[in-house]
């Protein structure tokens, strides 16, 4: 049982042992001060036997020359000053003493590492499709020893890094947002560089729509790093949904034109191009089109008449997409003739024509408005309205208003008084000339429409005057505290407002002066003046253009 026991001791005093030379890593130049860096992976010391490590150095192939002694079993790398930089070196490691009755081990032989990575090239610079992250891609190098790759901005022309990374792509966009040409390195342990790749950059996509013609125009640049371009494809997503191939295209080919698509669609695009087995994605392009909102009500309100003028008004609702307003009138009641083109206003739903170039005294005349939408299509036309025409030397002396929906509510009989309109008949069916054998002066018919939706709308004709003479008698006599206690001055065909009278007192001094309409009540300065003789001087208008003066006496009695 003791002889067992001895046995398995042993045993597994001699697995523990380590028995492997240290392996030798790398031997990199700093080109600059000429020192190699001489590197190796430490030993595992189980039996704490270690005792140092030599350095061994041979110079262009000659004999191995003791360059130092480590006493630190934890130091893994030494500086070698190079004497002369354009020699070549090696070196081995021997390791003193070893457990499992081993004196010392010898590593591997190394040389200085002066081979560079071999040079690779980017296989493709992308979009990606979800993200719109440009993307850069590459086969790994074949050099034995790669420790990353770099890779650089070079817009420049000299390379501005980026990022490093061990892996076969990179996300461009998380370092720098933007399209610029990119270029890849690969570095070594000895952080030997190889060449940079050619650039490399991105197809970039972009278009205008007209959504008039129905037309997506799309323009892009070439893939640059490839020399040139296999072929290209256009891919389309409708709606949202997956994309799919519309097109297929020649590698030279940088605009085309796309129609397959109703408004209201979303559309967005992306072009791919190929060479040999490699594949890129430009960014994508989205149209959000939208069907022409087609207005609502275009509606003429009213035809009008003011001051002997013609005033059209329209409305229409929900008009975002017209373009402008096409004003149409006759004069025969047949042919209509286009007036008037008035642009849109975004916003603006009420609208007014004042027509200058027909008398409203003259005849009747009809209107209508037709609206244009922003692709030059006539979208609307309005209902027809004609102007009230009064025409005294008829029986029937106006026409119908015509135009609203509900019709007329009732026709009216305006009479000027002065600056004032005051109605004096009304009519439901309208008015003939018994009406008006009775007036005199100036008046106008009114028409109002019938269940109105925007406020009173009331349409008025031109304004007809009789012509009666002017005739007047003047008051010759006043109480003031009576009853005929105010100078007047009445008759027919009078312009009262445009009328004047001046009261004298006998040594000739003025006391009152004003229109016809106002009178004087006998006062000056607000009491009543002396009985006894003022002199009145009249100037008298006519509303036909006469003008008559006269002067005399009024009396004052108490």
């Amino acid at each position: 049982m003791r002889a067992f026991i001895v046995i398995t001791i042993f045993i597994t005093s001699v697995a523990s042992a380590v028995t492997q030379p240290v392996k030798m890593l790398r031997a990199c130049i700093d080109y600059d001060n000429g020192v190699v860096t001489i590197s190796w992976s430490p030993p595992s010391d189980a039996c704490s036997s270690f005792e140092k490590h030599i350095i061994y150095g041979s110079e262009n192939m000659g004999p191995f020359q003791k360059l130092a002694e480590i006493a630190n079993i934890s130091v893994s790398e030494l500086p070698h000053a190079l004497g002369v930089q354009n020699t070549s070196w090696r070196y081995y490691l021997t390791t003193y003493s070893e457990c499992g009755g081993v004196d010392s081990l010898g590593s591997d032989t190394i040389a200085i590492d002066i081979t560079y990575p071999l040079n690779i090239e980017l296989d493709s610079i992308s979009y990606n499709i979800e993200t719109q992250d440009i993307v850069a891609g590459w086969k790994a190098n074949p050099s034995k020893d790669t420790k990353h790759y770099e890779i650089f901005d070079y817009s420049s022309g000299s390379g501005d890094l980026l990022g490093k990374t061990e892996q076969l792509n990179f996300n461009v966009t998380e370092k720098r947002n933007g399209r610029f040409p990119v270029v890849l390195a690969t570095l070594d342990s000895c952080n030997l560089s190889s060449l940079l790749s050619n650039p490399h950059e991105t197809t970039h996509l972009s278009g205008t729509i007209d959504s008039c013609l129905n037309t997506v125009s799309l323009e892009w640049s070439l893939y640059v790093g490839w020399g040139d371009v296999d072929s290209q494809a256009l891919f389309l997503s409708l709606n949202k949904h997956k994309f799919v191939r519309v097109s297929s295209l020649g590698g030279d080919v940088t605009t085309v034109q796309f129609n397959d698509f109703v408004l209201g669609d979303t559309i967005t695009f992306f072009i791919r191009s190929y060479k040999d087995d490699k594949s890129t994605s430009s960014n994508i392009k989205t149209f959000k089109t939208r069907k022409l909102a087609v207005p609502q009500n275009l509606d003429l309100r009213l035809v009008d008449v003011e001051n002997n003028t013609l005033i059209i008004s329209w409305l229409c609702e929900k008009q975002r997409d017209i373009k402008e307003f096409n004003l149409y009138g006759s004069q025969n009641h047949s042919s209509f003739n286009k007036i008037k083109t008035i642009s849109a206003v975004l916003g603006n739903e009420k609208y007014t024509y004042i027509d200058s170039k027909n008398n409203p005294g003259d005849q009747s005349f009809l209107y209508y408005v037709s609206c244009t939408d922003k692709c030059n299509n006539q979208s609307l036309t309005s209902d027809t309205s004609a102007s009230l025409f009064l025409d005294t030397n008829n029986a029937t002396i106006h026409n119908k208003y015509i135009g609203w929906e509900n019709g007329v509510l009732t026709y009216s009989i305006e009479e000027k008084n002065g600056f004032t309109w005051n109605t004096v008949k009304e009519n439901i069916s309208g008015f003939e000339t018994n009406d008006i054998q009775s007036f005199v002066g100036c008046f106008r018919i009114a028409a109002s429409e019938r269940n109105s939706k925007d406020g009173d709308n009331i349409a008025h004709s031109n304004v007809v005057c009789k012509r009666v003479p002017l005739k007047y008698y003047i008051t010759t006599g006043l109480n003031p505290d009576g009853i005929n206690n105010r100078f007047v001055v009445k008759g027919e065909s009078i312009d009262t407002q445009k009328s004047l009278f001046y009261i004298y007192s006998r040594w000739g001094e003025l006391i009152k002066k004003g229109t016809l309409d106002q009178g004087w009540n006998g006062k000056y300065q607000g009491k009543n003046v002396q009985p006894g003789a003022y002199i009145y001087l009249v100037k008298v208008y006519g509303i036909n253009g006469e003008y008559e003066q006269r002067k005399g006496v009024v009396n004052v009695v108490n």
